[in-house]
């Protein structure tokens, strides 16, 4: 049998994750709020959707989670970090937001999952920091890359 999906235009994807965002933020039910949570995650993996996720200012949304009590919702959370941090626009804006403090504070999760997410997202962080801070070297007289850099990995 062979397994079909809905193709969405730009428009109805962008409406159906913002939907699942208003879902998350107004669920009172946990295990609801863990599952919306998860599927918003799943959607960060694609690239297709990285514009949609930064024009609902999701990441950060994810960067504030991070600071739950609720393991599940930091687990899923950093999962989407994660699978948004390898655009170097989303790695941008990770650093924009001070995200590298918060996730460097996951690597201590009593979660291995959350741990292995938190590195990963900060491995791609370290990739992507120079092609992300590039733009700010035309703009910026005296803006130096490498200290920048330095700065960043120093947090890491």
């Amino acid at each position: 049998m062979k397994r079909t999906r809905k193709v969405y235009c730009e428009k109805e994807r962008f409406e159906y994750l913002k939907q699942l965002l208003h879902e998350f933020q107004v669920t009172k039910n946990n295990d609801a709020k863990r599952q919306v949570l998860a599927n918003l995650a799943n959607f960060c993996y694609d690239p297709i959707n990285y514009d949609h996720m930064r024009k609902l200012n999701l990441i950060s949304i994810l960067l504030d989670l991070l600071s739950e009590s609720n393991a599940d919702i930091v687990e899923y959370a950093i999962a989407g970090l994660c699978n948004l941090s390898p655009d170097a626009k989303n790695v941008q804006i990770i650093v924009e937001y001070n995200g590298i403090d918060k996730i460097v504070n996951c690597i201590d999760e009593q979660k291995p999952q959350i741990t292995i997410s938190a590195i990963t997202t900060l491995i791609h962080v370290i990739n992507n920091i120079e092609p992300s801070f590039q733009r700010h070297t035309n703009k910026e007289p005296g803006y130096n890359i490498s200290r920048e850099n330095k700065r960043i990995k120093q947090q890491i």
